[in-house]
């Protein structure tokens, strides 16, 4: 049985993680969006 505490730590933990990883997909799209427009224009 897990105690309560850690069990809402763990959960804590997952939903900043996930948080972040959407933000880090956000910003490898906009990167990539960038470069294209980049190489578009040249």
């Amino acid at each position: 049985m897990i105690p309560l505490h850690l069990y809402k730590l763990l959960c804590y933990e997952i939903t900043v993680l996930s948080t972040a990883m959407k933000r880090v997909d956000l910003l490898l799209s906009l990167a990539l969006f960038v470069m294209e427009v980049l190489m578009k224009s040249t």
